[in-house]
């Protein structure tokens, strides 16, 4: 009899838990997606979310709080031949407001990628955004505090490039406003000051009062506000030079790409013929992406 009651008590409690809740809602999609240098895979970044909404006495006043099922963020990489997925990062969020913290891919060069992660942080509702560095081939990643170490320098990141494939960052940074946090006084060439950071963590002022161009033969091409002549920043020397025969950036014809789907809940493989985009879905089943 006491096992029965046992019993019995137990799926009141079950069902309590879920009581006052509605029916499940799936705003789960991927964030963003980048075709690989190699042209066989593609770096994806996808948001598991699915909640029930409050409903009954546990909406009132003001709707409620919902009962989140999944807050989960993802980063993978698509095997377009094999048509495989690997997940390479899955985070649960613990740091950030419900549906925040989501990872967007910033760049890739070679087997390195930039990613950022962003939002509502938990406690105080600051906003805060994060990087990280992938290493595709070693299968790894480094957190970095971006902002914070430019911040430390006097410098708001401003523009942010993946300069070379060994994870050389370059930056076009902004002073920061006149009462020190980390938020830039405005876009002001006069002002502006490039700089990197080294594969080894190390930062160092490039110019100033420069605009950034490109890179090229493993230099990071810019030019002097004053002068109007372009230099050129050795990113292995870690020296500069000028560089006159510089006249214009390269033109890189696309002809292959990826997108998202228009609802989010997919991605699309896009080739250029004759100057017209065509996109054809990829198969990636759902229950992969968890």
């Amino acid at each position: 009899m006491i096992k029965h009651f046992l019993a019995a008590g137990l799926l009141v409690l079950l069902a309590s838990c879920s009581w006052g809740y509605g029916s499940l809602r799936d705003y789960s999609k991927f964030v963003s997606a980048k075709l690989l240098d190699d042209k066989k895979s593609i770096l994806f970044t996808y948001h598991r979310y699915t909640y029930r909404p409050a409903t009954g006495w546990r909406a009132f006043p003001d709707g409620g709080i919902p009962r989140y099922e999944q807050d989960r963020n993802l980063i993978g990489i698509y095997d377009l031949a094999r048509k495989k997925v690997t997940i390479l990062r899955r985070e649960n969020n613990r740091d950030w407001q419900a549906g925040s913290g989501r990872f967007t891919i910033h760049a890739v060069n070679g087997t390195k990628a930039l990613l950022a992660q962003g939002g509502q942080l938990r406690g105080a509702f600051k906003l805060g955004l994060r990087y990280l560095l992938l290493d595709l081939a070693e299968r790894s990643a480094a957190s970095l505090d971006l902002k914070g170490d430019l911040a430390r320098r006097g410098r708001d990141c401003g523009e942010i490039y993946l300069a070379a494939p060994d994870g050389t960052l370059l930056f076009v940074t902004q002073p920061l406003s006149t009462d020190g946090d980390s938020r830039s006084r405005g876009n002001n060439v006069d002002e502006s000051e490039i700089w990197v950071r080294t594969a080894g963590g190390d930062y160092l002022k490039v110019a100033a009062a420069a605009m950034y161009e490109t890179v090229r033969n493993g230099e990071a091409i810019y030019w002097i506000r004053a002068t109007r002549q372009f230099h050129a920043f050795s990113l292995s020397t870690l020296q500069s030079r000028p560089a006159p025969e510089f006249k214009y950036g390269d033109y890189v014809d696309v002809t292959e790409g990826v997108s998202l789907a228009a609802d989010r809940k997919g991605l699309e493989y896009g080739t250029k013929v004759n100057g017209v985009w065509q996109y054809q879905p990829l198969e990636i089943a759902p229950h992969l992406l968890k």
